[in-house]
């Protein structure tokens, strides 16, 4: 086959030998297209290594964050803890403060409240032997007053009994010498009158002398 003028100075003459039949048998005339091909055929290649180097270092950088951040949030909860143990520790013991005083205060109004009742008691009981010392006294001073005024009442009697003996004496010789009924029962009668009121006068009194003694004593307790 004839080759036509011209195109085998600028395409090649066709395959030579010892290459691959594969190949075309006509060559670039640009030499640098092949380069820039390479070049850009690198550039791609560094790209996606860079991308895959950028991906594992955001995939390291995101695994180190999400590491940082659980020892954080580790530090923080045991932070948390202690502080949490602390007051804890802090108000149990002010509980027990505040029930260790208040104990106290119970214990010390107990024992004040112990000390008033037996001083309440002693005084109560004082006063007690003290009333009964005046009541004793009291009734040993009224009786030895009703015994003073039955003995002046006894005296009294048996000196209103002599004068009646001797008033009755002296009516009944008035009668022997008068010799007159009459007379005889009018005194006879003013005699018994004579005796009754006095009589009556003697209780009154005595009466009259153990109610004053009897109110004095009262109002000494």
């Amino acid at each position: 086959m004839s080759q036509e003028p011209g195109l085998g100075s600028g395409l090649g003459s066709g395959p030579k030998e010892n290459e691959p039949s594969w190949r075309p048998w006509f060559q670039d005339p640009t030499a640098n297209v092949l380069s820039l091909v390479e070049a850009a055929i690198r550039r791609q290649d560094d790209l996606r290594a860079a991308q895959d180097q950028r991906t594992d270092d955001l995939r390291l950088a995101e695994a180190q964050r999400v590491d940082d951040l659980r020892r954080l949030e580790r530090y923080f909860n045991e932070r948390f803890d202690a502080s949490n143990e602390r007051l804890r520790l802090a108000e149990s013991n002010r509980i027990d403060a505040q029930a260790l005083a208040e104990s106290r205060r119970i214990d010390a109004l107990l024992a004040a409240a112990t000390q008033n009742v037996a001083l309440a008691s002693e005084k109560q009981a004082a006063q007690a032997a003290t009333l009964a010392a005046q009541v004793t006294s009291s009734a040993e001073a009224l009786r030895a007053a009703v015994a003073a005024t039955a003995a002046q009442t006894t005296a009294a009697i048996a000196t209103l009994r002599e004068s009646l003996d001797k008033r009755l004496s002296d009516v009944e010789q008035r009668q022997y010498q008068s010799g007159g009924r009459e007379i005889q029962r009018s005194e006879g009668r003013m005699g018994t009158q004579w005796a009754a009121s006095q009589l009556v006068t003697l209780v009154a009194l005595l009466i009259a002398t153990a109610t004053a003694i009897a109110i004095a004593v009262f109002r000494t307790h």
